[in-house]
């Protein structure tokens, strides 16, 4: 059920990646999170909120190498902040890009967007974060 004043967001698809070392078995996850850290599903216009992704090595004894991370965030979307544990990230209009370098084996990154929903956003509109 989409409510009239709601905007809807999904948090699981355009985030991509881009690695040199084939042999690293990176992952990633990614959710919308309110400031109480619970899962977001629904948000008004104006609220703010948070993308968190990590970014996993979970292949023993390899590292990544070059690991990069790009997520364009939907018009809707107004982003406010980045920060992640280590690396360099970066905003520019809707996307958002992290430089970590050199990931160890085991090792977990933890990157933080925060955002809002813009107050132009269509009312009861799905946006999708693709």
């Amino acid at each position: 059920m989409i409510f009239k004043n709601i905007a809807i967001l999904s948090a699981f698809t355009a985030v991509s990646m881009a690695v040199t070392v084939h042999a690293t078995d990176l992952s990633l996850t990614k959710a919308a999170i309110d400031s109480q850290g619970r899962a977001l599903i629904e948000a008004a216009p104006g609220t703010e909120f948070f993308y968190e992704i990590f970014v996993n090595d979970s292949k023993e004894n390899i590292e990544g190498s070059n690991v990069f991370l790009t997520d364009t965030l939907p018009e809707e979307i107004q982003v406010l902040q980045v920060t992640a544990d280590r690396g360099l990230c970066a905003i520019q209009d809707q996307i958002v890009t992290c430089d970590f370098g050199t990931v160890a084996d085991g090792e977990t990154i933890r990157v933080l967007i925060t955002a809002k929903v813009r107050e132009s956003a269509a009312l009861g509109a799905a946006v999708l974060n693709n």
